[in-house]
């Protein structure tokens, strides 16, 4: 993946346009993987942890509220699947 990125590099600079484009998208891609990496971790450990915690771990690790309606597991895999389309939409 990295070397198709470096070989990209010299037709997106030929244009300003289309190299920022290419910017805007691979940062996207950075930030998605950084965040979908790390869902799958705190995931991973959130497993671990008594369901009445877990709300507590998502609210310090992630920033949010948890909904009522929803636990924290589907929370996750929700969240998950959103990036998975942003990232798509950034493509």
């Amino acid at each position: 993946m990295f070397r198709t990125f470096l070989e990209s590099l010299p037709s997106a600079a030929a244009n300003p346009l289309a190299m920022v484009a290419f910017l805007a998208t691979v940062l996207a891609w950075f930030f998605i993987g950084f965040r979908t990496r790390r869902l799958g971790l705190l995931l991973a450990r959130l497993k671990d942890l008594p369901i009445s915690k877990r709300g507590e771990l998502i609210k310090a690790e992630m920033g949010v509220v948890l909904p009522e309606k929803i636990n924290a597991e589907q929370w996750m895999r929700s969240r998950k699947h959103q990036y998975s389309f942003f990232g798509f939409l950034a493509l």
